[in-house]
């Protein structure tokens, strides 16, 4: 574009007063700007923590509403069960049967309600069967006293309620699918005597809780999280990480693995708000405010919501407030500076306006002789029949070697130059742009033959010209030739399939990916085969999408992106990741990746990664784990892996401050069995001895072989009383039990509970003397240390 020069003026002086004015005028609107940033990300800083305020509080009420309607139900069928323990008759039976089903009908959030005698015997039991409740026949009804959930309400006083903590129901010793979250509600049952007859427990419909939950927080734009005392999540925007402390052999990644800091700061009780490099967290206690609950019931459900908006999605919505008001900014801008500039140009520019005028049409015409005479063909021609040419640059003859005036005079038209095969295209173009009442468009490239026949591609932009009443009469294009691209592209195409034939060879999964889409440039034979079905890969197939069979990258130490850490090294690497094959087996794939450089050498701009299957050796590693970590004999954990367990359940119990138990008990005179019967049937006992007792153990309690015929349990979340009742059931099942050859068999215990402050010695040391007293009292029971 030619520049436009002022004649006449004194420029020396007019630059030396705008550039000052300029200056100044630069330096106000920075610092107005930023103001107006900064007022606006404190506003909206502002905004956002009463949004989670209001979101925190409505969610607390709401749950707060849902405890204590647990809490009237549970004393409203206590009393119901209450009148049957003082008139234990069919017809009172029945009566209560009746009632409790027309209860768990109406209420519609019990999967179970259920009544246990002070022994543990189910009485009653009322399955709500998604809407069609039934009562459990006398003969289907169950023993629950050695259930956790028994021991811990039975042992409550009255008008207290104990509450287990959420996770999801258990079906046959798996989890229930559909996935089923559950929490147990229990109180004891006293009759008018004020003795205690057994406990009522309500199996609450865990889905309710969250239910209420995603309506407190509807409206808010960002990932809502729910973990629990552990920091295993409930919610989350990642369904593969919800409840996955139900399923040990998912990866078991906790709140605090991905975000330590926050999980640190998390209050005990209340509301915080903060702000990080991983955006802007809300957090909420949702804390049991009932006093019927005790002290433990609060803990096991107390669970901490999270609103968390990411850093990226903080600075979006920052900037779409901050976009709504700025528009006024740089209206302002506009208008102070225009009229400060042209106060400043008026007085110069007005007496040389004709000058200039004169100066710029002299300056157009010279830049349309200089376009006419570049490469580019400037052509007109009339909406008829042939398409004569009204008008054609003289640069014509440069490109096809015709002189202007054979179009002219009429000897040929555009038509004629057109190729033929190309012809039909062209015109189906020009007639969907009339169709579409278009002003301009562009036609696909194509081909124009040349005085000596030779093709020469070209691409043009052409405009549509109307008459008066309307119709199309010419079209006026600007005709580019494209041959040099379109080798460019034919080369490129010949390289592309050279490069896919010599990677086809290679005998291990090959791919070579882009590093901005992570999209597929070519992937061998041995890849299509391995991870897809289809013969041809989809052009938008990624390679987490191929070989992980999901929609997003490689994160984290499980799976680590080779892209990103070549983009950061710009070397090569090489990682183990999990892969998945096209019949969803497991691969274990050991992946070697290589950068490929621009022309330049210094940007990366794709990789090649090489797929060697290591499944089998990964497999036999993980067995190996697996021995060092089990008793042989037994198949329970050993010595080494339970001392590693102690101690964390030990470093966990101190932190929530929460009790746990250890019981160590030991076979009366074993050595007689060895002697008399052999080796080999004393082992026999050992692993029956093991099987009967896990049959009946909790599913947080751990066993362990803790050397020949001493073993070790850690029973979490037990008071003195339930750690005592436990150990009795567990003699009492042992002493009971017929064991092949030998007969009965006893055993000798020591149990504890964790004192504070206690180390792990001394917590040992404490159930080993406790075992010791019990052998030096007379054997076969069970003595709790002090």
């Amino acid at each position: 574009m030619t520049s436009i020069r002022i004649k006449g003026v004194d420029q020396q002086r007019l630059w030396s007063t705008l550039i000052p004015v300029i200056a100044v005028l630069l330096a106000f609107y920075v610092l107005v700007y930023e103001l107006l940033y900064q007022q606006t990300a404190d506003k909206y800083a502002s905004e956002l923590k009463q949004q989670a305020q209001k979101t925190s509080a409505l969610v607390n009420r709401r749950l707060s509403a849902d405890f204590y309607e647990i809490h009237t139900d549970l004393f409203i069928l206590k009393n119901v069960f209450a009148e049957y323990a003082d008139n234990p008759t069919k017809e009172s039976l029945r009566r209560t049967n009746q009632t409790a089903t027309m209860f768990s009908a109406h209420k519609k959030r019990y999967d179970q309600i259920r009544f246990l005698d002070n022994t543990g015997q189910e009485v009653v039991r009322i399955n709500y069967n998604n809407g069609a409740p039934s009562v459990i026949a006398k003969e289907k009804l169950q023993n629950k006293a050695h259930r956790y959930y028994f021991t811990e309400s039975y042992s409550l006083k009255n008008n207290q309620i104990y509450a287990s903590p959420f996770d999801l129901n258990m079906e046959n010793k798996a989890v229930e699918v559909p996935l089923k979250p559950m929490i147990r509600f229990a109180t004891p049952v006293f009759n008018t005597e004020g003795k205690k007859q057994g406990v009522v427990i309500l199996n609450y419909l865990g889905q309710f809780l969250i239910n209420d939950i995603k309506r407190g927080i509807r409206g808010f734009d960002g990932n809502t999280l729910l973990i629990n005392p552990l920091g295993y999540y409930l919610m989350s925007a990642d369904n593969a990480l919800n409840w996955n402390f139900m399923f040990p052999e998912a990866v078991q990644i906790r709140f605090q693995d991905q975000f330590p800091y926050i999980w640190q700061a998390i209050p005990k009780n209340g509301f915080s708000h903060m702000k990080t490099a991983k955006g802007v967290f809300s957090i909420s206690q949702l804390a049991i405010e009932d006093s019927a609950f005790t002290e433990n019931a609060c803990q096991s459900c107390k669970l901490t919501l999270i609103l968390h908006t990411p850093k990226q999605r903080y600075e979006k919505a920052l900037d779409r407030q901050f976009n709504q008001i700025v528009w006024y900014f740089w209206v302002a801008v506009l208008v102070i500076s225009i009229i400060v500039i042209l106060v400043v140009w008026l007085r110069e520019i007005k007496l040389c306006a004709m000058q200039q005028l004169d100066n710029a049409h002299q300056d157009i015409l010279a830049e349309r002789d200089l376009f006419v005479g570049g490469p580019t063909i400037i052509i007109k021609w009339r909406n008829q029949f042939g398409w004569p040419i009204d008008y054609i640059s003289t640069n014509v003859e440069q490109l096809l070697g015709h002189p202007k005036v054979r179009f002219t005079n009429g000897e040929l038209s555009f038509s004629s130059i057109i190729a033929p095969e190309f012809l039909h295209q062209v015109s189906e173009e020009s007639i969907r742009a009339q169709k579409h009442k278009e002003l301009w468009f562009e036609h696909s490239p194509y081909q124009i033959v040349a005085a000596d026949g030779n093709r020469i591609w070209v691409q043009d932009t052409t405009t549509v010209i109307r008459d008066t009443q309307g119709n199309i009469s010419h079209f006026f294009a600007y005709i580019n030739n494209i041959t040099p691209l379109k080798k460019a592209e034919e080369e490129l195409s010949k390289s592309h399939r050279h490069m896919q034939t010599v990677i086809d060879t290679i005998a291990d999964p090959t791919l070579v990916i882009d590093i901005k889409t992570h999209k597929l440039i070519i992937a061998n034979q041995s890849a299509r085969e391995a991870y897809s079905s289809e013969a041809v890969m989809s052009p938008n197939m990624t390679c987490h999408l191929l070989s992980h069979k999901r929609d997003t990258p490689c994160t984290g130490a499980n799976d680590p992106c080779p892209i990103e850490t070549i983009k950061q090294t710009k070397a090569s690497t090489k990682v183990l990741h999990k892969h998945f094959s096209k019949d969803g087996d497991v691969i274990y794939a050991e992946v070697h990746a290589t950068p490929i450089f621009d022309e330049t050498g210094e940007n990366v701009v794709q990789i090649i990664e090489s797929h060697h299957d290591v499944t089998q050796r990964v497999e036999m590693e993980e067995q190996l784990k697996h021995l060092a970590v089990t008793d042989g004999l037994t198949q329970i954990s050993n010595r080494m892996e339970f001392d590693r367990e102690l101690a964390e359940q030990i470093e966990l119990a101190h932190e929530i401050k929460s009790p746990l138990g250890l019981i160590m008990f030991d076979l009366d005179h074993f050595k007689r069995v060895n002697d008399t019967y052999g080796h080999d049937v004393g082992d026999l006992v050992l692993k029956e001895m093991v099987k009967r007792i896990k049959q009946h153990t909790r599913k947080s309690d751990q066993l362990a072989r803790w050397g020949g015929e001493e073993f070790m349990m850690i029973t979490p979340m037990t008071s003195v009383q339930v750690v005592h009742r436990i150990a009795e059931e567990l003699r009492r099942r042992i002493s009971d039990s017929e064991f092949e050859q030998v007969g009965t068999v006893t055993v000798s215990i020591g149990a504890a509970v964790l004192k504070p402050d206690e180390s792990m010695a001394e917590f040992v040391k404490r159930v080993d003397e406790a075992l010791y007293r019990s052998k030096q009292s007379g054997r076969n029971r069970t003595t709790i240390a002090d």
